[in-house]
């Protein structure tokens, strides 16, 4: 079987084809080694970095992401619980606000600061 991919490892945009046979046995048109790693990790367990928002008690809403790639086929299951969430401020940039989301070690951290509004 063979899967052809577009690698997102970097602006190039490599277009790949991935030959599977229970793993991945060759891959063609990677111009560099991201490619490559790119096409087994996508063939065999893909993983992605989730950037969303989070709801602050005031309502307003604060950029998140997780600080690993999880596994893609959790992302929906850790958007529900990330809709779940209501964050008090203050919150710096880089704190966590949820561990382990993902049960696999993924945590959500802001990617923004929100001060307390006067």
């Amino acid at each position: 079987m063979t899967k052809q991919l577009i690698c997102i490892e970097c602006p190039r945009g490599c277009e790949l084809s991935v030959e599977i046979g229970g793993n991945v046995k060759n891959v063609v048109g990677n111009f560099c080694k991201k490619g490559l790693q790119y096409a087994k990790a996508e063939c065999v367990c893909p993983a992605r970095v989730l950037t969303t928002t989070v709801r602050l008690v005031d309502g307003r809403m604060l950029s998140v992401k997780t600080d690993r790639a999880m596994d893609k086929d959790k992302l929906f299951s850790v958007m529900r619980e990330i809709n779940k969430l209501a964050v008090s401020a203050p919150v710096r940039i880089g704190q966590i606000l949820a561990q382990n989301i993902d049960g696999a070690g993924a945590n959500i951290v802001a990617t923004k600061s929100a001060d307390i509004l006067e």
